[in-house]
């Protein structure tokens, strides 16, 4: 009955929901398969075991990417088909086609007739949410037509918990459609058990083992006018116009070469206007010119082979109270970070970064500014930061291989039931 009643709302509420979602992608400069997205799969039946992984945006695929290697080298017999939401999550997935999945597609709006219809035509043996995406219709249909459901490096932020608290019963419910959850702390392991999931593991956070890149690093110095060795600082993952003005103003002057990469690429332009008006040079990777002082990144895939040559990483979204960004990769390259302290989406590796002392955290743009100076001022302490940050991440390593290791388990599983 609840899910019949989420039905029928979410149906009644189309005109309200879906010129968001088309206002959303005209910012951008591909749009979605609309097709695929009303559940229209253009992916032929499986003939070999099938499994199909989501992953919402950038994060969550590259959060998958190290679990696709390990099924990839374990089980290559099987097909694999990766969706994302985003356009932009969408464009990292389709990196990987061929390599590691065999198909990409966006994944349907959560009504009944959608769901149903990209289930029955992709036909999985598993399903697998990263991160924590529950919804309901899609799994309900999933396990109809006979899937085996998980939650993979599931995790539940403290705003998140909050208000999934106050529909505890809904969530009980969509959970009920959900064979394991694999959560990433002993926290998260608590809330999603609080809200309703069964078989609950823990089994730690695939961003440990995003790998880093493997073909040799651009010579990101060379980008800019100026070949001297003045420092590489990279502010990661920023977000919004709040952040962006609290750490422009911050290090305004400051003697490095400065390279942003905004978690939302559409507001280069932004980020440009701002930066010029407080005496910055900005120009945007994409236009091909040379910068003097600051480069703004407006493309993809590039930021984490910047913090493999960068001297100082300054990552967003703890600034404000946003929940944190990735701090891991700059970490497993050996970058020492400074952060916000809302880091409460990256809680784990974020308290242990600042325990370590491969991190600093600040509140002000005081205190940011005295920190970067103080960094750039003292190279072997950017050294020992850096040795702390990759040991941090060696000793939180094989996320990947568990879950992986769960997912064959239930392939297993299935095929000695239906004797494959």
């Amino acid at each position: 009955m609840i899910r019949l009643l989420y039905s029928l709302l979410l149906t009644l509420l189309i005109p309200v929901w879906l010129p968001g979602h088309v206002k959303r992608t005209k910012r951008r400069a591909e749009a979605p398969n609309w097709a695929e997205r009303w559940g229209k799969y253009d992916i032929p039946p499986p003939t070999r075991p099938r499994i199909w992984i989501h992953a919402v945006s950038v994060g969550e695929v590259m959060a998958a990417k190290p679990i696709l290697s390990k099924l990839r080298e374990s089980s290559p017999d099987c097909e694999i088909l990766l969706t994302t939401t985003t356009s932009t999550g969408q464009e990292i997935a389709l990196g990987l086609k061929n390599s590691l999945v065999d198909y990409v597609a966006y994944f349907p709006f959560d009504l009944p007739w959608a769901c149903k219809r990209a289930v029955a035509q992709a036909r999985p043996d598993i399903v697998v949410m990263m991160e924590t995406e529950l919804w309901f219709n899609f799994l309900h249909f999933a396990k109809r037509f006979g899937a085996k459901t998980f939650i993979a490096n599931g995790r539940i932020s403290d705003h998140s918990f909050v208000k999934a608290m106050r529909w505890a019963f809904f969530y009980r419910r969509v959970l009920a459609n959900v064979d394991e959850c694999w959560m990433q702390s002993d926290l998260d392991k608590e809330r999603i058990t609080a809200l309703g999931g069964k078989h609950v593991l823990v089994l730690g956070n695939t961003k440990f083992d995003e790998p880093l890149p493997s073909t040799p690093p651009t010579d990101w110095r060379s980008v800019f006018e100026d070949s001297s060795d003045l420092p590489i600082v990279v502010i990661g993952s920023i977000r919004g116009e709040g952040e962006e003005d609290f750490v422009l103003r911050a290090i305004a002057g400051l003697r490095a070469k400065v390279i942003i990469a905004p978690r939302h690429v559409d507001r280069a332009g932004q980020i440009a206007a701002l930066a010029k008006a407080l005496g910055w040079n900005p120009v945007v990777r994409s236009a091909g010119d040379r910068a003097r002082d600051l480069l703004i990144l407006d493309t993809y895939g590039e930021l984490s082979s910047i913090y493999a040559v960068a001297d100082l990483a300054i990552i967003g979204g703890g600034f404000e109270d946003l929940g944190g960004q990735n701090l891991i990769q700059p970490l497993a390259a050996g970058c020492p970070v400074v952060c916000g302290t809302h880091m409460q989406n990256f809680r784990e590796a974020y308290e242990a970064a600042l325990e370590s002392g491969a991190a600093v955290a600040v509140s002000t743009r005081e205190e940011l500014r005295a920190e970067v100076d103080r960094l750039l001022g003292d190279a072997e302490k950017r050294a020992a930061m850096g040795r702390t940050g990759r040991a941090l991440v060696e000793g939180h390593s094989g996320a990947s291989t568990r879950i992986a290791t769960k997912i064959l388990e239930a392939l297993q599983t299935l095929r000695g039931a239906d004797g494959r």
